[in-house]
């Protein structure tokens, strides 16, 4: 299915990208699995390719339960306990009609998933020290924030369904592009980017 992924993007995507997915095009099998096994033991945010025609099939295991297997990375509270990604975004929200404070739930930047982490920790590096983390918030995003660790210099978008209840997490933390400005002028960088690049 890869090559078909290729010329779809070749003939949709903006030039730069397009020009990309033809020259992968051109590889011969053998180049294409290894780049996506190659993803798939050490997934890194930089090879968009292999990310982004894997997610969907993460999110397919996620959802039929069907357990990854040959994942050769680290686990821990900030991976995902499904497939053992790391963190795209983060997510508060209420858990029960009611309730005075929402859970952090962290997203799967592979499967998609959700799972609970603890509200005032580092997702990255596990810092817990009050002095150490703070966040960032913009007036006309008042439901997204940055979170920033001062330990380890790392960051993650954080989104509110508390404050705005029809949010889409994956599609408004792309649309908060301006915060990731923000953190990288002031030396953070994300933990995990999305498959835009921010």
């Amino acid at each position: 299915m890869l090559p078909k992924f290729l010329t779809a993007l070749q003939a949709t995507a903006p030039d730069t990208l397009a020009s990309q997915a033809h020259q992968l095009s051109q590889a011969n099998a053998t180049v294409l699995d290894e780049l996506l096994l190659g993803f798939w033991r050490a997934p890194s945010d930089e090879q968009f390719f292999a990310k982004a025609f894997l997610q969907p099939y993460g999110r397919w295991l996620a959802e039929t339960g069907a357990k990854p297997v040959d994942r050769m990375i680290g686990t821990g509270e900030n991976r995902c306990p499904f497939c053992a990604g790391t963190p795209q975004l983060a997510i508060l929200k209420l858990d029960e009609p009611g309730a005075e404070v929402g859970s952090r739930k962290l997203l799967c930047s592979l499967c998609l998933s959700e799972w609970t982490f603890r509200r005032v920790v580092c997702a990255s590096c596990g810092e817990a020290r009050a002095p150490e983390l703070g966040y960032f918030q913009a007036e006309q995003f008042d439901y997204i924030r940055i979170d920033v660790c001062e330990t380890c210099k790392h960051y993650i978008k954080s989104i509110d369904l508390t404050r705005l209840g029809l949010a889409v997490p994956l599609v408004d933390e792309v649309a908060a592009a301006a915060l990731d400005l923000w953190a990288r002028e002031r030396g953070y960088a994300k933990l995990e980017m999305n498959l835009v690049g921010l």
